[in-house]
Parts: structure tokens; C-alpha cells; sequence
């Protein structure tokens, strides 16, 4: 009876781990600082449920065996197996953890395996939280923080400054000035654009997917796609490219089920549409990695303030100069750290220390912060090394292929959800151009509503 209403308690701790990843600056401890957040203080919780409930089960290893067979049931093969890469991107981090043998090092280690333990969960109590709900709870966290962001904004152009929005006044953001950005509970504006953009997306496809959507539907769309525009994110061309994909999928026959097409697409559309999308990636790239200013206006000290930019224009017309931003900077200092440390990186977190050290050697401005690498793929290569950068591209692989095999689906009844997490991954692998993702925890939970999917819908016909 009491193992019978502990389980019952895991739906509701998970629904809650959903709706607190958009509350991630309530907490400055000592020490450890802001690194845990109601997330984390949810999952300790989550772990404490698991462990009375096998403490009060009566054979303890059959319990043991039920939860591991529980993990390989959503696959139906090796190759389609995302824990396998999971585990390998996991163990290179390990490696290399070991091989520095740092406090911040392997306190970084522990954060990669929080958030793998985090897929985990979800896996084994997919029987108890359907892949419905995650997709449902994980929109509604996106409608809150997407509110909370546009309450911030509106207060702050009154002139009331609130942890909210970024300041009116003393913000300085390139191209746009002084102006507010939409904030929310998140650390910065871009990371409220990928929570907020990844649930415009999930919900993106639902609306597209049903034959009359619904006034709630609109509205739901208007408050996640006007949170998203108000951080003034440049991930806002990328959700572009994400809103294009999913539109042009649910076109296709296949997911129509018999009903009229919307917009049919013809090879002239779809040529168009393609070239759109490359265009709008080498744009997201360009605007990402140069900047480019009017010699009349620019502001110099400014830009060494807010640390965006390099010093010099490294080419000049007779107008405008053309600057290298942080992330080409970090970029380069990313490559170079494994470059210097091939096998095992700089160890997880190490980019800040290494960084610091090339100031010194003068291959740094020292008038940037000590960085982390703000690139998921060369932060892989910096921080894990070469194994652990094969290890990431196995899992890019790995997730797209699953993505592939569950979009060639006839008639799945959860297409619009196959379909939004498509578009959200196709956001995320650009995102991580100019981001580090791989902490990100509306990833992971993304990550383990994709892996449950098939085994839902299983168990939901029968």
C-alpha cells in the first residue's frame, strides 16, 4: 500500500521537473552559487522516491532487472538504441574527468550525468507519464516562461526593472542599443528563446496537424511566438528554419489521412523552400560570427564592455567595419584547446581555465570574461577531446536517425508530435553552432519524450 502511493507520486514530481526548467536564477547558494536551481532540488526528489520504492520492494533484484529491461524496451534495435551513444558520450566525459582529476572538472562530470540520469527516469517510468504528457506539460512550461518573459518586457519599458527582462538602461545589446530583452527566471535571453522557441515549435505542429485548430490553439501560439521575439534572440532565424520544416512536412500526403492539403508542394516549392533554409543558416552563421558596424556610429568601449566583439575590424570599407564576435573568438580557443590536449581535452568545464591561460600567453582578449565555449561541437572537441567529440557526432546521428525512422511512419497517430520534435532537434543541432546545449534540461526531457514514443503508442493500442 505505502510502495503503491510512492509510485503514484513520480507523474506529478516529473510534471513538476517540466514546469520548474524555466525557473533557473532562484537560488544563489554558497560555494556552488546558482548551479542548483528548483530542477535540481525536484530531481534529489525524484531520486529519493526511486530509492524508498526499491528499499520497500520485497525482491530487490527482480525490482533491479524489471528497471533495466524497462530501459531497452523503447529501441527495436542496437542501431536504433540512443542510451548506447548516450552511455559512450558519458563514459569519453568520464575519460577525461579522470585523466585531469579536478574538482571543477569532475563537478562538471557529475552535471553530465544529472542530466543523463534525468533521460533515465523518464525512460523507466514512461508507463506512468506518457509521451502525451510530456509533450503537453513540457508546452504549458513554455507558456509560463514565455509569460513571465513578457510581463518583464512590458514592466521594463515603464521604467520598473525587475529580474524579469534585461535592463532598459543599462543594457547595451549590438545593433538594437539600450533596449529591454525578455528574460524571465532563465540566465539570458537566448536561453528563454530555446525553451520558449522549442515548445512554439512542438505546439507549431499540433496546431498544423489538426484539421480545425482551435481559438486556444492561436492564442497559445501568439504568447509563445511573441515570448520568443522579445528576447530579440538570433535564434529567432533558426526557429524560422524549424517553423519552415515542420510546415512543409505536414503537408505530405502521408500525414494527411485523407484530408485536403493546405498548401500542396510541387518540386519548384520545395526547391525554393530549400534554398530559403540554406540561405537563412548562412545568414544565422554570418550574423552570428561577424559583426558588422558603421565606422560613424560605432562605439568602441562599449563593445569592450559588453565583450562581444574583438578590438580591431579584422577588413573595412568605406563605411563599415567588419569584427570578429566572442564566438569566433572562443571558437579558435576551443579548437586550440584540443588541439593542445588531443585525447582527453581540457577535461568537462576546463574552457574557462584554459582560456584564462591564454591570456597570459596573449591569445585571449583579456578584456573578455573566461568563457565557456558558446559552441557545442568545438566545446566537445576543447573540453572531451577527440573521443569525446566522435562521441557527440555519434549521438547527433544517432538522434536524427531515430527522428528519420519514426517520420517514415505511415499514419502514426502521434506524427504531430514526430514531426515537432523533429523540427525542434533540426533547432537545437544549429543552436549548438553558437551554444553550448549539452546542459541544457528541456533537451534531455526532448531527448526522452523522442526515445518513448514507439513504446507508448504500443502499449496505447492494446
Amino acid at each position: 500500500m505505502i510502495q503503491s502511493k510512492i509510485q503514484k507520486l513520480i507523474p506529478f514530481l516529473l510534471i513538476g521537473y517540466i514546469f520548474s526548467f524555466s525557473f533557473l536564477t532562484i537560488f544563489d547558494f554558497p560555494i556552488i552559487g546558482t548551479k542548483v536551481q528548483p530542477p535540481e532540488l525536484i530531481f534529489l526528489l525524484i531520486i529519493g522516491v526511486i530509492g524508498v520504492d526499491f528499499l520497500l520492494a520485497k525482491k530487490k533484484l527482480d525490482r533491479f532487472l524489471q528497471l533495466v529491461k524497462k530501459l531497452s524496451k523503447p529501441f527495436s534495435s542496437f542501431s536504433d538504441n540512443l542510451i548506447f551513444p548516450i552511455i559512450l558520450y558519458s563514459f569519453t566525459a568520464f575519460l577525461s574527468a579522470f585523466f585531469h582529476n579536478e574538482l571543477k572538472v569532475w563537478f562538471e562530470f557529475f552535471g553530465v550525468m544529472y542530466l543523463i540520469s534525468l533521460f533515465l527516469i523518464f525512460q523507466l517510468f514512461k508507463d506512468k507519464f506518457s509521451s502525451e504528457k510530456i509533450f503537453k506539460y513540457f508546452i504549458i512550461s513554455g507558456i509560463i516562461a514565455a509569460t513571465l518573459g513578457i510581463l518583464g518586457w512590458i514592466l521594463t519599458q515603464f521604467g520598473i526593472e525587475t529580474p524579469l527582462s534585461t535592463s532598459k538602461v543599462g543594457y547595451y545589446y549590438m545593433y538594437f542599443g539600450y533596449i529591454g530583452r525578455a528574460l524571465a527566471f532563465t540566465m539570458n535571453p537566448n536561453m528563454l528563446m530555446s525553451i520558449v522557441g522549442t515548445s512554439f515549435l512542438l505546439k507549431f505542429s499540433e496546431v498544423v496537424f489538426k484539421e480545425r485548430p482551435a481559438k486556444n490553439d492561436w492564442l497559445i501560439l501568439f504568447i509563445l511566438g511573441l515570448g520568443a521575439l522579445l528576447t530579440l534572440s538570433k535564434t529567432l532565424v533558426v526557429l524560422t528554419i524549424g517553423v519552415i520544416f515542420i510546415w512543409m512536412k505536414s503537408q505530405e500526403k502521408k500525414y494527411r489521412a485523407g484530408r485536403q492539403l493546405l498548401c500542396p508542394i510541387n518540386q519548384f516549392t520545395k526547391s525554393f523552400i530549400l534554398a530559403l533554409t540554406l540561405s537563412l543558416v548562412l545568414f544565422y552563421n554570418f550574423g552570428s560570427h561577424i559583426a558588422i558596424l558603421n565606422k560613424k556610429t560605432i562605439n568602441w568601449d562599449i563593445l569592450k564592455e559588453r565583450a562581444y566583439t574583438e578590438e580591431q575590424p579584422f577588413y573595412e570599407t568605406q563605411n563599415f567595419y567588419f569584427v570578429w564576435t566572442n564566438y569566433v573568438v572562443n571558437k579558435k580557443s576551443g579548437i586550440l584547446a584540443g588541439i593542445r590536449n588531443p585525447i582527453f581535452g581540457v577535461g568537462p568545464g576546463g574552457h574557462n581555465v584554459f582560456v584564462a591561460g591564454l591570456k597570459k600567453e596573449g591569445k585571449y582578449p583579456k578584456y573578455f570574461s573566461d568563457y565557456d565555449p558558446h559552441c557545442t561541437y568545438t566545446g566537445a572537441f576543447g573540453e572531451l577531446g577527440f573521443l569525446g567529440f566522435l562521441a557527440l557526432i555519434f549521438l547527433c546521428m544517432s538522434i536524427f536517425k531515430r527522428v528519420n525512422t519514426l517520420l517514415k511512419v505511415e499514419n502514426h497517430p502521434q506524427s504531430f508530435i514526430i514531426v515537432g520534435l523533429a523540427g525542434s532537434f533540426i533547432y537545437f543541432s544549429i543552436e549548438a553552432i553558437t551554444t553550448d546545449i549539452m546542459n541544457f534540461r528541456h533537451l534531455w526531457v526532448l531527448l526522452a519524450l523522442l526515445a518513448s514514443i514507439d513504446v507508448l503508442e504500443k502499449r496505447k493500442k492494446s
